[in-house]
């Protein structure tokens, strides 16, 4: 039994500094020191725990959380892989309570605590976006239809006051015509009458001019 944990220690420990290696290998920022990873493995589990228990940034801590149990348990308890049955218990016995803890730190993670999610509130404002524009497009043409309303409401205004200008003007003109054909005639009538008097005149003129000329010619 000591020797087959030994065994699969020995092996976990291979399997960890593999994984370790090939990570940094896909990730030039992390260093390359086995040690040193697996203590950046340790403070994020311990950072991302102590925050999840506080109840401080849970949906960040879980992920982080996630991010650091999967590569630890696929490298750590390859239950798959150890031929002694005591030690695949073993091992598997981890991994199952390992994927237990990732179900748990999967809830924690999408877990809004009644909140609406991400998804629904980027749908939610999408939706309210759409009827805002929808709402301007509206006001819009709303607007446009007052204001072609109203200009027409202008141009109505204004070709009646054209019309009625133009009647006044035409009425004017008629009253003018009308005046100036009065005037006439009566200046026509007043030249009758006058033409009359120098007839007359002239006849009285006429008439005593004969009256005179017998007298001047005894």
């Amino acid at each position: 039994m000591a020797r087959a944990e030994v065994a699969s220690a020995s092996v976990s420990s291979d399997s960890i500094k593999g994984l370790a290696q090939s990570i940094a290998k896909r990730v030039p920022s992390l260093p390359q020191d086995t040690e040193t990873l697996v203590r950046i493995n340790g403070a994020v589990q311990m950072v991302g725990g102590s925050l999840l228990a506080v109840g401080k940034f849970r949906r960040l801590a879980a992920l982080a959380l996630i991010g650091s149990i999967v590569p630890t348990t696929y490298a750590g308890h390859r239950f798959w892989e150890e031929s002694d049955d005591a030690a695949k218990q073993q091992q598997l016995t981890h991994f199952l309570k390992n994927l237990g803890l990732l179900g748990g730190l999967i809830l924690a993670a999408v877990d809004t605590e009644g909140a609406p999610s991400l998804s629904w509130r980027a749908k939610r404002r999408a939706h309210l976006t759409g009827i805002t524009l929808v709402a301007g497009a509206r006001t819009g043409e709303g607007k446009a239809g007052r204001k072609a309303t109203q200009a027409r409401a202008l141009a109505g205004d204004q070709a009646t006051h054209t019309r009625v200008l133009a009647g006044n003007t035409a009425a004017q003109a008629k009253s003018k015509a009308a005046e100036v054909k009065a005037r006439a005639i009566e200046g026509v009538a007043e030249a009758k009458v006058l033409a009359g008097q120098a007839q007359a005149r002239v006849g009285d003129v006429t008439q005593q001019v004969a009256e005179h000329l017998p007298e001047t010619r005894s």
